[in-house]
């Protein structure tokens, strides 16, 4: 029970995310698509409608997935978010996202990351969430126009779930929400936090136990703490399959394979050194 209710503060305190506004969302199957794209209706590999291309030419492709004229964004801060996953793609296939600015610039955001919802796209993947955010100057206009693409350098098989224009206040990180748990800032202080705790836990146990004192605190702890491991790995797994960045699935495989490692090795010579001491006393109580 104690053990339940670490790992809820845990989430609870790790979880917290800044909260984006959604501006719009898209759908597929509404207007013109591009050549060599399909919309599959839910239930073929997700609940909800996805975009499939399939690209199967050897020579590079740009698939303009998404146009958004006169975007209701008022923040310096916003991004387009969705989820993918893709089937052989050769090369580095990316999203990219095209701002265009009424005094006629252009910058753009690619997913050319090396992991989390920036990676690229190459090989294969089940769905990931991505994102193409942008921070834009606090005295500059809105953009006029987005213009969202998928680049392959190859043949390869994208699917794309809708995708949502939010937008960000002052502060908030976009690469800390859609769809992970936390950031890698949160993870690094929950982290401390937990190893610290973990610490003092396991030095208490060792203390305690090679004093012979305490049998109740310190197998009651030692039993938490392997719940509790057994707890973090599960959660880490569940990160694993819902394709969670490093920053969420490492720390609590970490640390939860710690915890089971540990207590688990040590489990039992921690129960016969109380035992031996219990039948010391017994005979000491004998002899008088």
């Amino acid at each position: 029970m104690r053990a339940g209710s670490v790992v809820l503060a845990f989430f609870t305190l790790t979880s917290v995310a800044s909260a984006a506004d959604t501006l719009r969302e898209f759908t597929w199957g509404q207007g013109p698509r591009a050549a060599g794209t399909e919309v599959l209706p839910p239930g073929q590999g997700a609940p909800h409608a996805q975009l499939k291309v399939d690209h199967r030419d050897a020579a590079p492709r740009t698939v303009r997935l998404l146009t958004v004229e006169r975007p209701p964004i008022t923040s310096p801060r916003y991004a387009v978010v969705g989820s993918v996953r893709y089937e052989a793609v050769q090369g580095t296939a990316y999203l990219e996202m095209w701002n265009v600015f009424p005094n006629g610039g252009r910058f753009f955001s690619r997913t050319l990351g090396t992991s989390g919802p920036m990676g690229l796209l190459t090989g294969s993947s089940g769905w990931r969430p991505f994102i193409l955010p942008f921070l834009n100057q606090e005295s500059a206009p809105p953009p006029l126009v987005l213009e969202v693409n998928l680049v392959l350098p190859g043949p390869g098989t994208v699917h794309l779930s809708p995708v949502r224009l939010i937008q960000f206040g002052p502060g908030e990180d976009p690469l800390a929400v859609q769809g992970q748990w936390w950031s890698e800032r949160q993870a690094g202080l929950a982290g401390g936090l937990l190893g610290a705790a973990l610490g003092c836990a396991g030095g208490l146990i060792g203390w305690l136990s090679s004093k012979g004192k305490a049998p109740r605190l310190v197998l009651g702890l030692a039993r938490g703490l392997l719940v509790f491991g057994i707890m973090l790995l599960g959660a880490g797994l569940m990160a694993l399959v819902s394709a969670q960045p490093w920053a969420v699935s490492y720390p609590l495989l970490l640390a939860g394979l710690i915890c089971v490692t540990v207590i688990g090795c040590n489990w039992r010579s921690l129960k016969r050194r109380y035992e031996e001491i219990e039948l010391r006393r017994m005979r000491a109580l004998d002899a008088r």
